[in-house]
């Protein structure tokens, strides 16, 4: 089964996180491998990077995979200060 590709908007700060759960969860419960395009991303707050980190660890306990991929600078950046590489599967 091929994984559902998102991409995620150009701001991801606490403001507008509540929608973009809203349009997560769901392809979370699906149980599919969901690949994250964050090449759009300029914005992005620890609230941000904590969403993506749950939908990781949400499909984890499935037994699926997340992968981030074109991670664009702000995500990298605020991979790199939090030591969330090891977490996440980016591509």
């Amino acid at each position: 089964m091929s994984a559902q590709t998102y991409s995620l908007p150009e701001s991801m700060r606490i403001n507008g996180l509540a929608e973009l759960k809203d349009l997560l969860t769901p392809l979370i419960e699906t149980g599919e491998d969901i690949e994250l395009d964050g090449s759009a991303v300029s914005s992005l707050d620890t609230s941000g990077l904590q969403l993506i980190i749950a939908a990781h660890l949400s499909l984890s306990k499935k037994g699926k995979i997340l992968t981030l991929k074109n991670p664009s600078e702000a995500i990298n950046k605020a991979i790199d200060i939090s030591g969330a590489e090891g977490i996440l599967k980016l591509a």
